[in-house]
Order: structure tokens, then sequence, then C-alpha cells
């Protein structure tokens, strides 16, 4: 089993630091009750801007993974599709939820934008998804 921690009571001043440093990896299908099973309370409630209305900041070792809504106004105990960032790369994402979150898909952003794409041709539509640098 994947050794976390998760950050309990985050101060302002690390709440700027904390959701603004790791990157978008990708999604996390699950519900608010099992993850609220598994990790306990969110870390953190709303951001100042209300993108974000809960978020948990797990550690592992010296790596932050955050699991998180962002500007979904479904219903907190209806949401299935969670953002997950990281201050790692992608692939050791997938591992350490494997270890933190045993059976829940993840995806990463490459692979719901494929997803995305597939499901627009299916229904006779097209986009052009860019990547901006």
């Amino acid at each position: 089993m994947q050794r976390y921690h998760v950050i309990r009571n985050a101060c302002v001043a690390s709440d700027a630091l904390v959701r603004y440093m790791p990157s978008g990896r990708g999604r996390v299908f699950v519900t608010l009750s099992a993850l609220s099973a598994t990790l306990g309370e969110p870390s953190l409630g709303a951001s100042h801007d209300g993108k974000i209305r809960v978020e948990w900041v797990i550690q592992v070792g010296t790596r932050l993974l955050t699991i998180y809504d962002y500007k979904d106004t479904t219903p907190l105990d209806n949401l299935t599709q969670w953002h997950v960032g990281a201050n790692f790369p992608e692939d050791d994402v997938r591992r350490v939820l494997a270890g933190i979150l045993p059976g829940v898909t993840y995806m990463t952003s490459a692979e719901c934008a494929r997803r995305f794409e597939e499901t627009l041709r299916k229904h006779g539509l097209s986009i052009r998804l860019e990547r901006i640098v």
C-alpha cells in the first residue's frame, strides 16, 4: 500500500502555494463519499476565486498530489469526476493513485482529450484540440 499523508488545516499562506504549484495531470472517477471514506475531510475549502469548492492535498514522500473539483457546478454529492494535480510526472500519478484509491479509474489529461474527441466523432462532430504552451 502506498504511504501518504493528507495535509490537514492548510493555512491561507500555503493555500496559494498548494493550489497553484501542482499541475493538472488528469481525472479520477470516484464519488465524494468514497473520497471522504478514504481520505477524510478535504484539506481545503473553497478557493478565493470560487473555482474550487473542495480539495484534498496529499503528500507522498516529498511530492504533492491534489484531488479537487474545478469549475464544476454539479452538487458535490453527485460529482463523480475530480481533477488531479501533481508536482510529478503523469506516469507516476497512476501508480500513486492506485495505492491510495485502489480500484478507482484514473485517466491522464491526454486520455480524457482522446475520449472527448471519440465521443464527438460518434455524434458526427469534430473539434481540433491544441496544447497551449
